[in-house]
């Protein structure tokens, strides 16, 4: 038997159904042996699944034209060299193997557009890493490299790119015309001390993740991401923001957790678009002007060392959580009217004796936490509102005071129960007018001195 030729090898890995079928039926009849095409196929066979198809012919050419393949949590050590031979491929995921390295060929996957690597053990890559491909999505998280090839900051399809939980240190030179198409990058949980400086041309960059590196500072440019939604920077090392912060007008989340924060840029107020701002366990000793984040609906401000809020921090008309506890507050604001759509508030560990009486006017006010706080009454109408109250080791649950009475129509006799408890929320009545107590006195008065 004679050695398939290149000619028939080819159309043997060919998508073509009908070419599969010319190669098979000439190879058998001229006695080419197929043996070594018959074990390649049968190796594939073994990492694609296929459905039944009536023809051999047409299950060879949908075993080559494979577009999508998942070999997460294969244990896989290598990459099997027949995969190679899938030239069609545009999805291939790797995830959570045991891969130490990754094979030339991969290069050679021209039409590949997502590669997912995750929770392998890569320490090194080519220098020429998927150069040639078209690659869209690069997941490499989780793994153990210490350098990025440049390469990789050189492909022009690339919208995502995941680089986190490895140990890079630095990253190499981000030149001009890179990464345009970047939409999504993740450079978080590395030691990291600085990203570029020109950070600022990647135009099309909606989501940053730079949480729990070692950044000291950020770059002035990275004020220039105006298509930026989401920011994570929590647990890093940063002073000071950029002065012109509030030039990322699209920004919707901003997390700031967990830094060494002593004030914010003025500039903050115009970021209308924000709706969640995360700044606990910093040193903030003051706020700048709030009114301009129109559309904030979560505020962490816990574990600062704040101790007066801004008077526009009641004008957050859309403000839904609010988080305060462990700060030096000593008061909120009087006025909170405006802080119709407030669901949860979080005061506790401040040193706050007294709540505002318009936090009865909000709405939707459902949950206030005010423990350990040295509040000394409560009106029971604002008790009587709220699905959870959590006032423990205040001087008013520790019995220290008396919760503020309610002027009601009717009188209510306490139960012994209420008596050692306090009055229960579903209570009904209140005091009677003076007047009626001084008639109804009198009254016994009289009865009393008839009986004599």
């Amino acid at each position: 038997m004679q050695p398939l030729t290149e000619q028939l090898w080819k159309k043997l890995r060919s998508a073509n159904p009908d070419q599969v079928e010319m190669a098979l039926l000439r190879a058998r009849a001229q006695g080419f042996n197929l043996k070594p095409w018959e074990q390649e196929y049968a190796e594939l066979r073994e990492y694609i699944p296929l459905p039944y198809y009536a023809q051999q012919h047409e299950e060879v050419a949908a075993c080559y034209a494979v577009r999508e393949l998942d070999l997460s949590e294969q244990e896989l050590t290598a990459l099997p060299e027949v995969l190679s031979n899938l030239r069609y491929i545009e999805v291939l995921n790797l995830s959570r193997n045991e891969l130490t390295a990754l094979p030339a060929w991969l290069n050679q996957l021209s039409h590949l557009k997502q590669l997912n690597l995750e929770g392998n053990q890569i320490t090194v890559l080519a220098s020429d890493f998927l150069a040639y491909t078209q690659l869209e999505e690069l997941n490499l998280a989780h793994n153990q490299l210490k350098a990025l090839p440049a390469a990789v900051l050189s492909l022009p399809t690339l919208q995502r790119l995941d680089l986190s939980h490895n140990s890079l240190t630095a990253l190499p030179n981000l030149e001009e015309e890179q990464l345009l198409n970047l939409a999504f990058l993740a450079l978080n949980d590395n030691p990291l001390s600085q990203i570029w400086v020109n950070i600022g041309q990647l135009a099309k960059l909606q989501n940053l993740q730079l949480q729990n590196c070692l950044l000291q500072q950020l770059p002035e440019s990275i004020t220039g991401l105006f298509a930026l939604q989401n920011l994570w920077l929590q647990n890093n090392q940063l002073r000071h923001l950029p002065a012109q912060m509030g030039q990322l007008r699209s920004l919707e989340l901003l997390q700031l957790a967990q830094n060494e924060l002593q004030e914010l840029p003025d500039s903050l107020d115009r970021l209308a678009s924000l709706k969640q701002l995360n700044l606990k366990e910093n040193a903030l000793q003051h706020l700048p002007k709030l009114e301009g984040l129109a559309s904030l609906e979560v505020l962490h401000l816990e574990h600062n060392q704040l101790q007066h809020l801004p008077s526009d921090f009641a004008r957050l008309g859309r403000l839904k959580m609010a988080y305060l506890q462990g700060n030096d507050l000593d008061r909120l604001p009087l006025i909170l009217d405006a802080l119709r759509a407030l669901e949860v508030l979080h005061i506790e560990s401040n040193p706050i004796e007294q709540l505002p009486d318009s936090l009865v006017d909000l709405p939707n006010l459902q949950q206030l936490f005010a423990a350990n706080t040295q509040i000394k009454s409560l009106p029971r109408r604002l008790k009587n509102k709220l699905e959870q109250l959590d006032i423990e080791g205040t001087p008013l649950a520790n019995g220290e005071v008396n919760e503020e009475p309610e002027q009601e129509a009717f009188s209510h006799h306490p139960t012994p129960q209420e008596n050692e408890e306090g009055p229960s929320p579903d209570a009904k009545g209140c005091m009677l007018p003076g007047l009626g107590v001084v008639v109804i006195l009198i009254i016994a008065l009289i009865y009393g001195i008839t009986l004599f």
